[in-house]
C-alpha cells in the first residue's frame, strides 16, 4: 500500500494537488494495488464523493449488499456484519457478473479499538499459491452457490435489484446466472474464473472470494447449526469447484495461510481516504469495538467474458481485462 500524506495542505490545496497528480496517483496504484491518503479531513459524503469522481470514469451503485448513504447509491456504507468477527480476504463482487474495477473508502468514525481495513496484494497471493492449488483453480473455475431464504440474510429482491421472480429470471439470463425455484426460494449457481490478468499491467490476480464464501471459515458454532438446520441443497451459501465437486477444508486452510503471510493493515483515522485498484488487490475488516463509520464507492465495472463463466471450458482472456498465460 501507498501512502500519501496531507498533513500540510487544507481542503481546496488537498483536492487540487489530486487533481493535477491525478495521473502518477494512477499510476501508483496501478504498481501497489491501493492508496491511502493520510490526514486528508475528508469531513463529509460531499467530500468524499468529490475525491471519487476525480478517478471515477463511471460509479458503480448495483451492489445490492451495500446501504446507500446518499440519494443516488453512489455513496454506500459498507454490508452490515458482526462487529466481532473478522471479514475474511475478498475482491469486491467477483461472484457476479459485472464487478468494479476500482473501490473507495473513507472514514467518518474510527473504531474505538481494532476495525482496520487489511488490504492483500492479488498478483503476490497467486504467485505463492502451490502449483497443486493453482492449476486446480485455473482449470476448474469456482461455484459460488446461494440460497435465497426468507429470514437469512438478504433477499433476492434487494440482492438483485428485482421485484419480481420474472425479473429475478430475467438478471440471471443476464448475468451468466444459472438458478432454480425450490417453492418461494431463488438457488443460484454462479461459476466465475478464480483469477484474471489485470488490463494495465497483464499480471496474473487471483480474484475468487474463496475464503469469504467457504463454510470452513466460518466459526464452528454457526457452521454446526447451519448444517443442523438447512439441507445440504438448501444452505444459504456454499462454495464448489466449478465442476460442482467439493473443495476441501484443508485446502482453504492452506491457502488462509498465505493471506495471512501478506496482509497490510490500515488503522482507521477520522477523514482518512483510501483507493483500491479491486483486481490488484483484495480487501478485508478486523474486528472492532465502538463504534465505526466507512463510506464506500464502487466505480468503473467490467464484466467476465460469457465463455468464462461456464464450467470445464478451456481458460480464456476476460473481455476488457487483458489475457492469461499460464
Amino acid at each position: 500500500m501507498f501512502l500519501i500524506d496531507f498533513e500540510e495542505k487544507d481542503r481546496f490545496q488537498s483536492l487540487e494537488w489530486i487533481k493535477k497528480n491525478k495521473i502518477e496517483i494512477d499510476n501508483k496504484l496501478t504498481l501497489h494495488g491501493a492508496i491511502l491518503l493520510k490526514n486528508i479531513n475528508v469531513s463529509s459524503s460531499t467530500m468524499f464523493e468529490e475525491i471519487v469522481r476525480i478517478f471515477a470514469k463511471k460509479l458503480y451503485n448495483k451492489n445490492g449488499e451495500h446501504e446507500a448513504f446518499n440519494r443516488s447509491g453512489t455513496v454506500q456504507t459498507p454490508v452490515s456484519y458482526p462487529k466481532d468477527m473478522n471479514l475474511e480476504p475478498h475482491c469486491e463482487n467477483t461472484f457476479h457478473f459485472s464487478f468494479p474495477s476500482k473501490i473507495y473508502f473513507s472514514c467518518q468514525i474510527a473504531a474505538l479499538e481494532g476495525g482496520a481495513t487489511t488490504v492483500y496484494d492479488t498478483r503476490k497471493y497467486f504467485q505463492l499459491l502451490p502449483n497443486k492449488i493453482k492449476e486446480r483453480f485455473m482449470e476448474k473455475k469456482v461455484m459460488y452457490v446461494r440460497c435465497y431464504i426468507d429470514g437469512f440474510g438478504l433477499s433476492y429482491g434487494k440482492t438483485l435489484g428485482v421485484s419480481t421472480k420474472k425479473e429475478a429470471e430475467n438478471y440471471c439470463h443476464l448475468n451468466a446466472l444459472s438458478y432454480e425455484w425450490l417453492g418461494n426460494i431463488l438457488k443460484t449457481r454462479a461459476i466465475r474464473p478464480a483469477a484474471i490478468s489485470h488490463p494495465e499491467s497483464g499480471e496474473i490476480c487471483f480474484i475468487s472470494q474463496i475464503n469469504h464464501w467457504h463454510q470452513s471459515r466460518l466459526e464452528p458454532e454457526v457452521r454446526k447449526s447451519l448444517r443442523e438446520n438447512y439441507d445440504v441443497e438448501l444452505m444459504p451459501r456454499d462454495l464448489l469447484y466449478g465442476d460442482g465437486s467439493i473443495i476441501e477444508d484443508s485446502i482453504i486452510q492452506e491457502m488462509s495461510e498465505i493471506y495471512k503471510q501478506i496482509e497490510v493493515s490500515n488503522k482507521w483515522q477520522k477523514g482518512d481516504f483510501m483507493l483500491i485498484d479491486n483486481i490488484l488487490s483484495a480487501h478485508g475488516r478486523q474486528k472492532y469495538t465502538g463504534e465505526r463509520e466507512i463510506l464506500v464507492s464502487l466505480s468503473d465495472p467490467i464484466n467476465f467474458k460469457s465463455s468464462l463463466c461456464l464450467p470445464n471450458k478451456p481458460f480464456e482472456p476476460v473481455n476488457s481485462v487483458g489475457k492469461i498465460t499460464i
